[in-house]
């Protein structure tokens, strides 16, 4: 690895803006990353006419990244199934110069690396939550650059190696589900003879209603189906938020996803 050319990124990618024309009555799907090189997926889908504010683009095989969380690993390889999707500017994109000798596989899996996200860090600067990479700067970062062939060889592992994982993660999900089978019907055993009350009284419904400050970013709650819990999606600019009534959730509540919530613990 010593031996491989280090090269700016400058070299390797160029900026891509696609401005979107939104047709009012069509859905598209809006990208978020998640952190941790965990990939980019799609947050859901919004019509047309309910975007306010500018949007651009993405195609399959770009180079997506957030200004803001690229230092926490936010960035990675646009989809297939997500070509067409749109993006705020606080998702850059940046598509693979075809003389750039960097094969998108190889960029795929580099961008996952700890020494890539420690490069978006260097390419950060800003206050306390205004923390934002500098494009630029960040183009101007240099990447070892093996051959051709040796890029081939290193994807063709590294591909076979996460086949493998996924295989694995799926047996220990099947084990998993039979654990929780098993739980399920010793659960219902047990409280096979206990009295039954209505929702309303074990879990009241409470509504923290939440009036967005513009100027404040925000974490929001995702639920996970089947029982699998909550999770914390990525923080977003209150000025970018797409629904109307988000609520605070609190540790310990009961949380029944009909919409998309926005929380912060208290």
């Amino acid at each position: 690895m010593s031996n491989w050319p280090q090269v700016p990124l400058g070299e390797l990618l160029s900026r891509a803006d696609s401005p979107a024309d939104l047709a009012p009555d069509t859905e598209y799907h809006e990208v978020t990353i998640r952190l941790w090189g965990k990939g980019v997926v799609s947050r859901g889908k919004v019509r047309g006419a309910d975007v306010t504010t500018a949007r651009r683009f993405v195609r399959s095989g770009q180079l997506i990244l957030s200004k803001i969380d690229a230092r926490n690993g936010a960035l990675g390889m646009v989809p297939s199934e997500l070509d067409g999707a749109i993006v705020s500017n606080d998702f850059p994109s940046f598509e693979l110069q075809e003389a750039g000798g960097c094969l998108p596989g190889f960029m795929s899996w580099l961008v996952q690396s700890e020494s890539f996200v420690d490069l978006c860090k260097a390419s950060s600067e800003g206050t306390t939550n205004r923390v934002r990479i500098k494009e630029d700067r960040f183009l101007q970062q240099r990447v070892p650059l093996p051959s051709l062939p040796e890029q081939q060889a290193i994807v063709v592992r590294l591909d076979a190696l996460a086949d493998k994982t996924r295989q694995l993660t799926a047996h220990l999900d099947a084990i998993e589900a039979d654990a929780d089978q098993l739980l399920a019907q010793q659960f219902r055993a047990a409280i096979a003879d206990a009295p039954y009350r209505p929702m309303s009284d074990v879990a009241p419904q409470e509504k923290r209603q939440v009036v967005l400050d513009t100027d404040k970013r925000y974490r929001e709650v995702g639920a996970r189906s089947f029982g699998k819990g909550l999770f914390v999606k990525p923080e977003f600019d209150a000025a970018e938020a797409t629904w109307e009534k988000p609520v605070w959730i609190r540790s310990g509540d009961l949380v029944r996803i009909s919409l998309i919530v926005t929380a912060r613990f208290a």
